[in-house]
C-alpha cells in the first residue's frame, strides 16, 4: 500500500511533499504512481514551501493499493 499527502491549489495545480532520502529509482516510481492517478504533472514541494502551502489549502491523503486509489481526508 502506498500513501502520500497532496493538495490542489486554486488554479488546480497538484502539489505533494518532496520525498526525502529516496533513490532516483524510488523517486521515479513514486512519480509514475502519482501520474497514474492524477493524469497530470505533479509538483514537488520542499519542506518549507510545503508547510506554507498546506496552511493555505486543504491537504488530503492519496492511498493506492494494487491499482485502486482512494482519497481520504488528512487526520
Amino acid at each position: 500500500m502506498k500513501k502520500t499527502l497532496f493538495l490542489r491549489t486554486e488554479s488546480g495545480i497538484v502539489v505533494v511533499p518532496r520525498l526525502e532520502n529516496c533513490s532516483w529509482l524510488g523517486c521515479w516510481m513514486h512519480n509514475r504512481w502519482l501520474k497514474s492517478y492524477f493524469k497530470t504533472t505533479v509538483h514537488k514541494a520542499a519542506p518549507k514551501p510545503w508547510r506554507i502551502l498546506s496552511s493555505m489549502f486543504e491537504v488530503k491523503v492519496l492511498v493506492g493499493k494494487e491499482g485502486v486509489f482512494q482519497v481520504e481526508n488528512k487526520e
